[in-house]
Protein backbone atom coordinates (compact mmCIF):
# COMPACT_ATOMS: atom_id res chain seq x y z
CA UNK A 1 0.00 0.00 0.00
CA UNK A 2 1.20 3.32 -1.20
CA UNK A 3 0.11 7.02 -0.01
CA UNK A 4 0.63 10.58 -0.82
CA UNK A 5 0.51 13.42 1.25
CA UNK A 6 -0.80 16.51 -0.33
CA UNK A 7 -1.24 19.39 2.53
CA UNK A 8 -4.58 21.61 1.61
CA UNK A 9 -6.97 24.26 2.69
CA UNK A 10 -7.88 24.16 6.80
CA UNK A 11 -10.88 22.75 7.71
CA UNK A 12 -11.86 21.30 11.17
CA UNK A 13 -13.23 18.22 10.17
CA UNK A 14 -12.54 14.63 10.90
CA UNK A 15 -13.45 12.18 7.75
CA UNK A 16 -12.41 10.44 4.99
CA UNK A 17 -14.43 11.29 1.38
CA UNK A 18 -14.18 8.74 -0.87
CA UNK A 19 -15.61 10.72 -3.54
CA UNK A 20 -12.22 13.06 -3.58
CA UNK A 21 -9.98 10.71 -1.67
CA UNK A 22 -9.34 13.34 0.85
CA UNK A 23 -8.85 12.35 4.94
CA UNK A 24 -9.43 15.41 6.90
CA UNK A 25 -7.42 16.11 10.32
CA UNK A 26 -8.11 19.08 12.41
CA UNK A 27 -7.31 21.60 10.14
CA UNK A 28 -4.75 19.47 7.63
CA UNK A 29 -6.76 17.89 4.53
CA UNK A 30 -4.72 15.03 3.18
CA UNK A 31 -5.01 13.78 -0.23
CA UNK A 32 -5.28 9.70 -0.46
CA UNK A 33 -4.02 7.64 -3.14
CA UNK A 34 -4.42 3.95 -1.90
CA UNK A 35 -3.62 1.38 -3.78
CA UNK A 36 -3.85 -2.39 -2.39
CA UNK A 37 -2.89 -5.85 -3.42
CA UNK A 38 -6.17 -7.21 -2.19
CA UNK A 39 -8.23 -4.72 -4.55
CA UNK A 40 -9.48 -3.60 -1.63
CA UNK A 41 -11.70 -0.03 -2.68
CA UNK A 42 -12.54 2.42 -0.37
CA UNK A 43 -15.40 3.86 -3.31
CA UNK A 44 -17.28 1.13 -2.66
CA UNK A 45 -18.84 -0.45 0.20
CA UNK A 46 -17.25 -3.37 2.05
CA UNK A 47 -17.37 -6.72 0.86
CA UNK A 48 -15.17 -9.72 2.07
CA UNK A 49 -11.70 -8.59 1.91
CA UNK A 50 -9.45 -10.64 4.23
CA UNK A 51 -9.22 -9.32 7.71
CA UNK A 52 -5.26 -8.68 7.33
CA UNK A 53 -5.81 -5.86 4.86
CA UNK A 54 -8.07 -4.58 7.10
CA UNK A 55 -6.16 -4.67 10.13
CA UNK A 56 -3.35 -2.54 8.16
CA UNK A 57 -5.68 -0.22 7.10
CA UNK A 58 -7.37 0.31 10.51
CA UNK A 59 -3.53 0.70 11.78
CA UNK A 60 -2.52 3.21 9.57
CA UNK A 61 -5.38 5.31 9.77
CA UNK A 62 -4.58 5.75 13.48
CA UNK A 63 -0.99 6.48 12.73
CA UNK A 64 -2.56 9.25 10.68
CA UNK A 65 -4.97 10.26 13.33
CA UNK A 66 -1.69 10.99 15.73
CA UNK A 67 -0.44 13.10 13.19
CA UNK A 68 -3.66 14.98 12.84
CA UNK A 69 -3.32 15.66 16.45
CA UNK A 70 0.13 16.76 16.36
CA UNK A 71 -0.53 19.11 13.86
CA UNK A 72 -3.55 20.43 14.96
CA UNK A 73 -2.25 21.54 17.76
CA UNK A 74 0.39 23.50 16.43
CA UNK A 75 -2.23 25.28 13.72
CA UNK A 76 -1.69 29.25 13.71
CA UNK A 77 -5.09 29.14 12.62
CA UNK A 78 -6.64 29.18 16.69
CA UNK A 79 -9.06 32.03 17.95
CA UNK A 80 -8.33 32.25 21.27
CA UNK A 81 -5.52 34.15 22.62
CA UNK A 82 -5.51 33.49 26.46
CA UNK A 83 -2.16 33.44 28.52
CA UNK A 84 -0.49 30.34 26.61
CA UNK A 85 -3.99 28.78 25.28
CA UNK A 86 -4.48 25.82 23.34
CA UNK A 87 -7.58 26.33 21.62
CA UNK A 88 -8.12 23.40 19.38
CA UNK A 89 -11.32 21.97 17.60
CA UNK A 90 -12.53 18.14 18.12
CA UNK A 91 -12.41 15.87 15.32
CA UNK A 92 -14.94 13.67 13.91
CA UNK A 93 -15.77 10.62 13.88
CA UNK A 94 -13.05 8.37 11.22
CA UNK A 95 -14.17 5.65 8.39
CA UNK A 96 -13.48 2.76 10.44
CA UNK A 97 -14.90 2.58 14.09
CA UNK A 98 -12.66 4.98 15.68
CA UNK A 99 -14.34 7.69 17.85
CA UNK A 100 -14.13 11.03 17.64
CA UNK A 101 -12.01 12.97 19.55
CA UNK A 102 -12.92 15.99 21.39
CA UNK A 103 -11.11 19.19 21.16
CA UNK A 104 -9.01 20.93 23.78
CA UNK A 105 -9.20 23.80 25.19
CA UNK A 106 -7.41 25.88 27.68
CA UNK A 107 -7.93 30.02 29.06
CA UNK A 108 -8.70 31.41 25.50
CA UNK A 109 -11.10 33.65 23.56
CA UNK A 110 -13.02 30.78 22.21
CA UNK A 111 -11.38 27.95 19.97
CA UNK A 112 -12.98 26.88 16.19
CA UNK A 113 -15.95 25.07 15.99
CA UNK A 114 -15.58 21.37 15.19
CA UNK A 115 -17.65 19.22 12.35
CA UNK A 116 -18.78 16.17 13.30
CA UNK A 117 -19.00 14.07 10.78
CA UNK A 118 -19.81 10.28 9.77
CA UNK A 119 -17.37 8.83 7.48
CA UNK A 120 -18.48 7.03 4.46
CA UNK A 121 -17.32 3.40 4.88
CA UNK A 122 -17.20 0.91 7.60
CA UNK A 123 -19.75 2.09 9.89
CA UNK A 124 -18.87 5.75 11.08
CA UNK A 125 -19.21 6.40 14.52
CA UNK A 126 -20.75 10.13 16.45
CA UNK A 127 -18.56 12.23 15.07
CA UNK A 128 -16.29 14.62 17.85
CA UNK A 129 -17.76 17.38 20.16
CA UNK A 130 -16.96 21.17 19.13
CA UNK A 131 -13.84 22.45 20.81
CA UNK A 132 -14.63 23.67 24.32
CA UNK A 133 -14.37 27.67 23.79
CA UNK A 134 -12.04 29.75 26.16
CA UNK A 135 -14.59 32.72 26.00
CA UNK A 136 -17.42 31.20 24.34
CA UNK A 137 -16.63 29.11 21.11
CA UNK A 138 -19.26 28.31 18.29
CA UNK A 139 -20.88 25.05 18.58
CA UNK A 140 -20.01 22.55 15.74
CA UNK A 141 -21.78 21.97 12.91
CA UNK A 142 -23.84 18.71 12.49
CA UNK A 143 -22.01 16.15 10.89
CA UNK A 144 -22.48 14.40 7.30
CA UNK A 145 -24.87 11.94 6.76
CA UNK A 146 -24.39 7.87 7.66
CA UNK A 147 -23.16 5.88 4.82
CA UNK A 148 -23.63 2.19 4.72
CA UNK A 149 -23.87 0.77 8.24
CA UNK A 150 -23.01 4.15 9.77
CA UNK A 151 -24.44 6.78 11.72
CA UNK A 152 -24.62 10.63 10.88
CA UNK A 153 -22.23 12.41 12.87
CA UNK A 154 -24.14 14.34 15.80
CA UNK A 155 -23.48 17.91 16.61
CA UNK A 156 -20.80 19.19 17.89
CA UNK A 157 -21.27 20.94 21.27
CA UNK A 158 -19.71 24.54 21.76
CA UNK A 159 -18.53 24.42 25.36
CA UNK A 160 -18.29 28.06 25.83
CA UNK A 161 -17.93 29.59 29.13
CA UNK A 162 -19.36 32.66 28.69
CA UNK A 163 -22.57 32.18 30.75
CA UNK A 164 -23.58 35.49 30.21
CA UNK A 165 -24.17 35.46 26.56
CA UNK A 166 -26.61 33.31 25.08
CA UNK A 167 -24.69 33.54 21.58
CA UNK A 168 -21.20 33.07 22.06
CA UNK A 169 -20.09 33.08 18.34
CA UNK A 170 -19.43 36.34 18.07
CA UNK A 171 -16.08 38.38 20.18
CA UNK A 172 -16.78 41.06 22.39
CA UNK A 173 -14.57 43.91 20.71
CA UNK A 174 -12.11 46.12 23.33
CA UNK A 175 -13.10 49.66 23.11
CA UNK A 176 -11.77 51.72 20.10
CA UNK A 177 -9.44 54.26 22.19
CA UNK A 178 -7.05 55.12 19.40
CA UNK A 179 -6.62 58.56 18.99
CA UNK A 180 -7.26 60.14 15.24
CA UNK A 181 -7.80 63.38 14.15
CA UNK A 182 -11.53 62.59 12.77
CA UNK A 183 -11.88 61.67 16.36
CA UNK A 184 -10.57 64.77 17.90
CA UNK A 185 -12.60 66.77 15.55
CA UNK A 186 -15.75 65.38 16.42
CA UNK A 187 -15.43 65.77 20.26
CA UNK A 188 -14.16 69.43 19.69
CA UNK A 189 -17.69 69.83 17.49
CA UNK A 190 -19.99 67.62 20.07
CA UNK A 191 -18.14 70.07 22.95
CA UNK A 192 -19.44 73.14 21.41
CA UNK A 193 -23.15 71.89 20.70
CA UNK A 194 -22.79 70.38 24.52
CA UNK A 195 -21.73 74.70 25.65
CA UNK A 196 -24.71 75.79 23.48
CA UNK A 197 -27.46 73.71 24.36
CA UNK A 198 -25.77 74.03 28.45
CA UNK A 199 -25.56 70.45 29.47
CA UNK A 200 -21.97 69.64 30.12
CA UNK A 201 -23.40 65.67 30.74
CA UNK A 202 -22.81 65.00 27.42
CA UNK A 203 -18.58 65.76 27.55
CA UNK A 204 -16.21 62.70 28.04
CA UNK A 205 -14.68 63.77 31.34
CA UNK A 206 -12.76 62.07 32.94
CA UNK A 207 -12.78 61.37 36.63
CA UNK A 208 -9.35 63.44 36.85
CA UNK A 209 -10.61 65.89 34.52
CA UNK A 210 -9.32 69.75 35.26
CA UNK A 211 -11.05 72.37 34.21
CA UNK A 212 -10.19 75.98 34.08
CA UNK A 213 -11.40 79.37 32.79
CA UNK A 214 -9.33 82.50 32.44
CA UNK A 215 -6.67 80.50 34.69
CA UNK A 216 -8.99 79.83 37.21
CA UNK A 217 -9.91 76.45 38.20
CA UNK A 218 -13.87 75.90 38.09
CA UNK A 219 -16.39 73.00 37.94
CA UNK A 220 -17.26 71.59 34.57
CA UNK A 221 -20.48 73.29 33.08
CA UNK A 222 -20.18 76.41 35.83
CA UNK A 223 -18.39 79.79 33.86
CA UNK A 224 -19.18 80.65 29.98
CA UNK A 225 -21.23 77.04 30.06
CA UNK A 226 -24.05 78.66 31.50
CA UNK A 227 -24.15 81.74 29.00
CA UNK A 228 -23.03 80.44 25.94
CA UNK A 229 -24.54 80.41 22.75
CA UNK A 230 -24.38 79.59 18.98
CA UNK A 231 -20.48 78.32 17.35
CA UNK A 232 -20.14 81.55 14.90
CA UNK A 233 -16.12 80.01 13.50
CA UNK A 234 -13.48 77.89 15.24
CA UNK A 235 -10.13 76.88 13.51
CA UNK A 236 -8.38 73.95 15.46
CA UNK A 237 -4.60 72.28 15.60
CA UNK A 238 -5.28 68.39 16.21
CA UNK A 239 -2.16 66.68 17.06
CA UNK A 240 -3.27 63.00 17.50
CA UNK A 241 0.38 62.00 18.91
CA UNK A 242 -0.49 64.03 21.91
CA UNK A 243 -3.92 63.73 21.88
CA UNK A 244 -4.85 67.48 21.94
CA UNK A 245 -6.15 69.93 20.83
CA UNK A 246 -6.52 73.79 20.43
CA UNK A 247 -9.24 75.54 18.65
CA UNK A 248 -9.96 79.64 17.90
CA UNK A 249 -12.97 80.25 18.06
CA UNK A 250 -15.99 83.04 17.88
CA UNK A 251 -19.73 81.99 19.69
CA UNK A 252 -22.45 84.06 20.63
CA UNK A 253 -23.01 85.26 24.31
CA UNK A 254 -26.41 86.72 25.12
CA UNK A 255 -26.39 88.55 21.82
CA UNK A 256 -22.87 89.81 21.89
CA UNK A 257 -19.70 87.68 20.19
CA UNK A 258 -16.81 86.95 22.31
CA UNK A 259 -13.25 85.34 21.24
CA UNK A 260 -13.13 81.66 22.69
CA UNK A 261 -9.81 79.58 23.06
CA UNK A 262 -10.14 76.18 23.81
CA UNK A 263 -7.83 73.54 24.88
CA UNK A 264 -8.33 69.70 25.43
CA UNK A 265 -6.42 66.96 26.61
CA UNK A 266 -7.23 62.92 26.22
CA UNK A 267 -6.16 59.98 27.60
CA UNK A 268 -8.06 56.81 25.60
CA UNK A 269 -10.42 59.32 24.43
CA UNK A 270 -11.45 60.92 28.12
CA UNK A 271 -11.18 64.17 28.69
CA UNK A 272 -8.36 64.86 31.15
CA UNK A 273 -7.72 68.70 30.98
CA UNK A 274 -9.82 71.91 29.52
CA UNK A 275 -8.62 75.25 29.41
CA UNK A 276 -10.69 77.84 28.23
CA UNK A 277 -9.85 81.52 27.81
CA UNK A 278 -12.67 83.85 26.95
CA UNK A 279 -12.30 87.56 25.96
CA UNK A 280 -15.11 89.67 26.39
CA UNK A 281 -12.81 92.82 25.04
CA UNK A 282 -13.35 94.39 28.88
CA UNK A 283 -10.93 96.60 30.35
CA UNK A 284 -7.50 97.17 27.92
CA UNK A 285 -8.67 94.59 26.05
CA UNK A 286 -10.77 96.61 23.95
CA UNK A 287 -7.85 97.73 22.26
CA UNK A 288 -7.57 94.65 19.75
CA UNK A 289 -10.65 92.94 20.60
CA UNK A 290 -12.26 92.37 16.77
CA UNK A 291 -14.09 88.93 16.84
CA UNK A 292 -15.75 89.89 13.30
CA UNK A 293 -12.52 89.56 12.06
CA UNK A 294 -11.70 86.00 13.09
CA UNK A 295 -14.44 85.77 11.18
CA UNK A 296 -14.39 87.21 7.79
CA UNK A 297 -10.87 86.50 6.92
CA UNK A 298 -10.91 82.70 7.12
CA UNK A 299 -7.50 82.33 6.15
CA UNK A 300 -7.84 78.44 5.51
CA UNK A 301 -4.29 78.08 4.64
CA UNK A 302 -4.09 77.14 8.77
CA UNK A 303 -5.68 73.83 7.36
CA UNK A 304 -3.62 72.89 4.37
CA UNK A 305 -1.62 70.27 4.99
CA UNK A 306 2.00 70.86 3.95
CA UNK A 307 4.14 69.50 1.40
CA UNK A 308 6.36 66.76 2.48
CA UNK A 309 9.65 68.73 1.14
CA UNK A 310 8.24 71.63 3.22
CA UNK A 311 7.45 70.02 6.69
CA UNK A 312 9.46 70.56 9.70
CA UNK A 313 9.94 68.19 12.38
CA UNK A 314 7.52 68.18 15.66
CA UNK A 315 10.80 70.07 17.55
CA UNK A 316 11.62 72.72 15.07
CA UNK A 317 8.17 73.96 15.16
CA UNK A 318 7.92 74.15 19.06
CA UNK A 319 12.29 75.92 18.97
CA UNK A 320 10.68 78.44 16.13
CA UNK A 321 7.92 79.18 18.26
CA UNK A 322 9.90 79.91 21.30
CA UNK A 323 12.22 81.73 19.26
CA UNK A 324 9.71 84.09 18.72
CA UNK A 325 9.08 84.76 22.33
CA UNK A 326 12.69 85.78 22.78
CA UNK A 327 12.61 88.03 19.42
CA UNK A 328 10.40 90.40 22.78
CA UNK A 329 13.47 90.05 25.19
CA UNK A 330 16.57 89.95 22.96
CA UNK A 331 16.01 88.48 19.79
CA UNK A 332 17.24 89.26 16.36
CA UNK A 333 14.69 90.35 13.68
CA UNK A 334 16.73 89.79 11.10
CA UNK A 335 17.91 86.34 12.15
CA UNK A 336 14.48 84.72 12.69
CA UNK A 337 12.31 83.42 9.28
CA UNK A 338 9.32 85.17 9.11
CA UNK A 339 8.05 84.24 5.12
CA UNK A 340 7.69 87.57 3.13
CA UNK A 341 3.52 87.23 3.09
CA UNK A 342 3.93 86.73 7.14
CA UNK A 343 0.75 87.97 9.00
CA UNK A 344 0.20 88.32 13.18
CA UNK A 345 -3.98 89.19 14.09
CA UNK A 346 -4.19 89.50 18.02
CA UNK A 347 -7.82 89.46 19.38
CA UNK A 348 -8.86 89.47 15.43
CA UNK A 349 -6.57 92.79 14.90
CA UNK A 350 -4.11 93.10 12.14
CA UNK A 351 -0.80 94.35 13.48
CA UNK A 352 1.22 93.84 10.50
CA UNK A 353 1.82 96.96 8.28
CA UNK A 354 4.42 97.07 5.54
CA UNK A 355 6.97 95.70 7.54
CA UNK A 356 5.21 92.28 7.75
CA UNK A 357 5.46 90.46 10.90
CA UNK A 358 8.46 91.69 12.47
CA UNK A 359 6.06 95.31 12.39
CA UNK A 360 5.74 96.31 16.53
CA UNK A 361 8.31 93.68 17.92
CA UNK A 362 10.51 95.92 20.89
CA UNK A 363 12.96 94.25 22.36
CA UNK A 364 12.08 94.34 26.23
CA UNK A 365 15.35 92.83 27.65
CA UNK A 366 13.31 91.36 30.39
CA UNK A 367 11.56 87.79 30.44
CA UNK A 368 7.83 87.84 29.10
CA UNK A 369 6.93 84.57 31.06
CA UNK A 370 7.58 80.83 30.50
CA UNK A 371 5.69 79.46 27.30
CA UNK A 372 4.78 75.97 27.46
CA UNK A 373 3.51 73.88 23.84
CA UNK A 374 0.64 71.45 24.56
CA UNK A 375 -0.18 70.86 20.81
CA UNK A 376 1.41 70.34 17.76
CA UNK A 377 -0.05 69.64 14.19
CA UNK A 378 3.27 68.18 12.12
CA UNK A 379 1.15 67.45 9.14
CA UNK A 380 -0.06 71.03 9.00
CA UNK A 381 3.22 72.87 10.42
CA UNK A 382 1.20 74.05 13.13
CA UNK A 383 2.53 75.15 17.06
CA UNK A 384 0.55 76.33 19.79
CA UNK A 385 2.65 78.43 22.90
CA UNK A 386 0.74 79.49 25.78
CA UNK A 387 2.07 81.60 28.94
CA UNK A 388 1.33 84.93 31.19
CA UNK A 389 2.91 87.18 29.32
CA UNK A 390 4.94 90.06 31.47
CA UNK A 391 2.56 89.32 34.18
CA UNK A 392 -0.30 91.22 32.31
CA UNK A 393 -1.64 88.86 29.98
CA UNK A 394 -3.29 85.42 29.42
CA UNK A 395 -1.78 84.76 26.23
CA UNK A 396 -2.67 82.15 23.41
CA UNK A 397 0.03 82.32 20.47
CA UNK A 398 -0.60 79.80 16.96
CA UNK A 399 1.91 79.38 14.79
CA UNK A 400 1.66 78.20 10.94
CA UNK A 401 5.40 77.34 9.34
CA UNK A 402 5.89 76.74 5.55
CA UNK A 403 9.40 75.56 4.72
CA UNK A 404 11.26 76.38 7.95
CA UNK A 405 9.34 79.77 7.60
CA UNK A 406 6.45 81.45 9.64
CA UNK A 407 3.77 82.24 7.48
CA UNK A 408 0.71 83.68 9.91
CA UNK A 409 0.56 84.13 13.99
CA UNK A 410 -2.81 84.53 15.51
CA UNK A 411 -2.88 85.19 19.44
CA UNK A 412 -5.66 85.36 22.09
CA UNK A 413 -5.30 87.48 25.12
CA UNK A 414 -6.81 88.45 27.48
CA UNK A 415 -6.04 90.67 30.78
CA UNK A 416 -9.45 89.89 32.43
CA UNK A 417 -8.51 86.51 34.11
CA UNK A 418 -6.25 85.54 37.35
CA UNK A 419 -2.71 86.27 37.45
CA UNK A 420 -1.36 82.69 36.19
CA UNK A 421 -3.04 81.14 33.42
CA UNK A 422 -3.97 78.56 35.64
CA UNK A 423 -1.27 75.62 34.32
CA UNK A 424 1.91 77.35 34.56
Amino acid sequence: MTIRNVLEHSKVIVAYDARGGYLIFGGIAISLTISSPVGYDLSRPPKKESKMAIRKMATIFGLLLGLAGCLGACSSNNKGNGLDASVTSGSGGSALNTAGTSGNAQTGNGGLPADGSAATGIGGTTGGSGGHAGGGGQAGTAGGTAATGGNGGSSGAGGGKNDASTDSSADVAAPDTACTREKLLQIIEDYFKAMAAHDSSTVPAAKTLKFTENGSVIQLGKGIWKTAGELKFHRDIIDPEQCATLSESVIDESGSLVIFGLRLKLENLQITEIETMVVRGQGIDAIWFNPQTIIDVKQPEWDAVVPVAQCSAREELVALAAQYFDLFVDGDLNAYPFADDCSRYEDGLLTTGAGGCPTAIVASGSSMGTPRYPVTDVERGLTVGIMFYSGLFYDIHMFKVVDGKVTRIHAMMTSQSARTTGWD
